[in-house]
């Protein structure tokens, strides 16, 4: 009995050596796929033209915090790209989408985190997750403030995905925004598989 119990105590610690190199490998090549996304998706946003914020165009939000679903309302100037405004126009993630897969968003910083003001994430109930915000102590978020792109896990909405986000900044260098893309985290079904 004992021989029986070390021969099958072995035999599933070398299954879950297997499960988790091919978890590991699964999110690599994931990973590398949302890095090679993010370069299309930056050539997209910037062969448009240089990011800036119009103070001349005001727009009112209720912004809602991802993590908390708090509200609050916000009052931030218009995004533009090429002239045009990005805030409630899905074409640029929605372009970016139809080239890579995945999901992509363009981000505005407000005081208290990025708000999504474009984006093809969804919400639980399917509509687009725009007005809803990142909060300042995300990971994501403070790499970003910093200038810094944000490459790896993240929590998006109301999963995770293997993402990057990368700084969107006007013409003078300031962090006005970020462009993210991603794609549903590759360990998720694996996992789900294992726990029936």
């Amino acid at each position: 009995v004992q021989e029986i119990d070390k021969f099958v105590e072995a035999r599933l610690q070398e299954q879950a050596l297997v499960i988790a190199k091919n978890i590991k490998t699964a999110m690599e090549i994931t990973q590398q796929k949302v890095e090679s996304d993010l370069k299309v998706a930056h050539d997209i946003v910037y062969t448009l033209g240089q990011p800036e914020l119009d103070s001349a165009a005001m727009i009112e939000i209720s912004a809602v915090n991802q993590a908390t679903k708090e509200k609050m309302p916000v009052s931030i100037p218009a995004m533009k790209i090429g002239g045009q405004q990005v805030s409630g126009d899905y074409s640029i993630v929605d372009r970016i989408q139809k080239l890579v897969g995945g999901t992509a968003t363009v981000f505005q910083m407000i005081p208290g985190g990025a708000l999504r003001i474009s984006t093809n994430v969804l919400n639980s109930d399917g509509t687009r997750a725009v007005n809803t915000y990142i909060p300042t102590d995300s990971p994501v978020y403070k790499a970003v403030a910093m200038g810094e792109t944000y490459y790896g896990r993240a929590f998006v909405v109301n999963g995770w995905y293997q993402t990057a986000y990368e700084p969107i900044k006007d013409a003078a260098g300031k962090v006005i925004g970020m462009l993210y893309v991603g794609v549903k985290d590759a360990s998720e079904p694996m996992l789900n598989s294992l726990a029936k």
